[in-house]
């Protein structure tokens, strides 16, 4: 018990000085031979059959100890601690059953009483009633339920709620309080209870909370300008009760209505004061791009829109030839081919979205590669000797697809040149040369004129 208390006394932030014992100093002994206690309260409570010790709670000579018990609260703080200590040294608890509090709630279609009871002693059985105030009658919405949550349909009226809890002991509680419902649940209904907006940077998200009966609510989202004295409707009979609102600046009122398919209706109307214009959707590029490419330069550009349906135009002006040049007209690709000549040049590119936004800008651009021509690299000849002859090749790479090809050779020792095939799309040829030392020779040809060559060293001795 000691241990207790003294435990309860120190979590209030009382100095601990521990638990003392002090025995007979003159060998006084308990009827069962053992060392009587020093202190009579102590030595006469055990000759009576229960435990008693001395609680020495704080000194006033300790600052700390006198000001934590010039506080009454704190004294009634010690006492507690006290009891707390005995009741916990005995296995005591404190039995407790009621109600804590009554909820009352609307949903969609139905109001919800919830009852929140305080009990240690068992789960409780529920009994609610209503008593309507007009009809002057009880109407037993639940009876003996172990579910602490009862749903209703009360008509637009005010009326009286009991409720009863009943222990497994048999302990009852009770509840009375008075409720009003603004809502006929037992016919088809609607009501609107309150709005809610949210601005973004080019637009304002508007919408409403509402309560019905259950079904589809349409919706018809108004507004007035207060400024031209004109309503414009922003959606007819719309299912959703959020709707987006890109008004020019002005005082607005705000109008919505909402019906169900069962023909209930409510309405709803708040005044709007709009700073910023929000009826077009912005169009800002945010910098250039390129990538350089054996076939062309392409060219793209990063933007920022709300709108989806962005369309870009490119083009160039040739600061040498004082001419502009069409790279590609109005799509919807950020991105386009460039396929210049070598010189000096403004890359210009031009962006527009669906509701009038508009933005363009320019850098300028050093070309040093002919882009307007095909190409064709050699990248290697390659040989088979196949005894009478040798197969020769020649390995490639060109965006023309009709590249032709011409073989030659050059005897080193007769100081000739010779044909082994005439132009042909064919990049193997069949070559017979005779014992000696040669240049075998190919040249790639494009179908604008772009021609590439490579010679290779071969000695033939069979």
């Amino acid at each position: 018990m000691s241990q207790k208390i003294l435990d309860n006394l120190t979590s209030l932030g009382l100095n601990n000085h521990g638990i003392l014992i002090r025995n007979s100093e003159d060998n006084t002994l308990y009827p069962d031979g053992s060392l009587a206690d020093y202190y009579g309260v102590i030595r006469r409570s055990k000759l009576n059959g229960f435990p008693g010790i001395i609680i020495e709670h704080a000194f006033v000579t300790n600052k700390s100890d006198a000001s934590f018990m010039g506080n009454e609260d704190n004294l009634q703080k010690m006492g507690h601690a006290d009891a707390l200590g005995i009741a916990q040294y005995y296995g005591l608890s404190k039995t407790y059953f009621g109600i804590k509090s009554v909820d009352f709630s609307q949903e969609n279609d139905y109001d919800r009483i919830t009852v929140n009871a305080d009990s240690n002693i068992g789960e409780p059985k529920y009994k609610v009633q209503a008593y309507d105030l007009d009809k002057k009658i009880w109407v037993t919405l639940a009876s003996d339920s172990t579910d602490s949550t009862v749903t209703w349909k009360p008509e637009a009226k005010s009326y009286y709620i009991h409720v009863e809890i009943t222990a497994p002991n048999g302990a009852v509680a009770s509840y009375d309080s008075a409720f009003s419902s603004d809502i006929d649940y037992t016919k088809s209904y609607v009501k609107i209870n309150g709005a809610t907006w949210k601005i973004n940077p080019h637009s304002i998200d508007l919408g409403v909370g509402y309560n019905h009966s259950g079904g589809d609510v349409l919706f018809k989202w108004q507004v007035y300008n207060l400024d031209t004295k004109k309503w414009t409707t922003l959606a007819d009979r719309y299912s959703g009760n959020w709707i987006t609102w890109r008004p020019t600046p002005g005082n607005y009122w705000v109008h919505v209505e909402a019906i169900t398919q069962g023909g209930a209706q409510d309405q709803y109307t708040y005044c709007f004061n709009v700073g910023t214009d929000k009826s077009k959707t912005p169009m800002t590029l945010n910098g250039m791009t390129w990538s350089v490419k054996k076939t062309g330069i392409d060219v793209g550009t990063a933007y920022s829109s709300d709108d989806k349906n962005v369309k870009f135009k490119w083009q160039a002006y040739n600061l040498d030839t004082k001419k502009w040049s069409r790279i590609a007209d109005w799509n919807g690709g950020n991105w386009a081919t460039w396929k210049p000549q070598p010189g000096n040049y403004w890359l210009h590119v031009e962006a527009a979205n669906g509701d009038g936004g508009f933005d363009e800008q320019t850098i300028c651009f050093a070309v040093s590669t002919d882009f307007s021509k095909n190409y064709i690299d050699l990248n290697g000849i390659a040989m088979i000797d196949k005894s009478s002859l040798y197969q020769v090749g020649v390995t490639y790479s060109s965006n023309d697809s009709d590249v032709q090809f011409r073989w030659l050779q050059y005897d080193v020792v007769n100081n000739h040149w010779s044909l082994v095939s005439d132009w042909n799309k064919s990049n193997w040829t069949n070559w017979y040369p005779k014992n000696g030392t040669y240049w075998i020779y190919v040249e790639a040809r494009t179908s604008d004129g772009v021609v590439n060559s490579m010679t290779q060293g071969v000695i033939v001795n069979r």
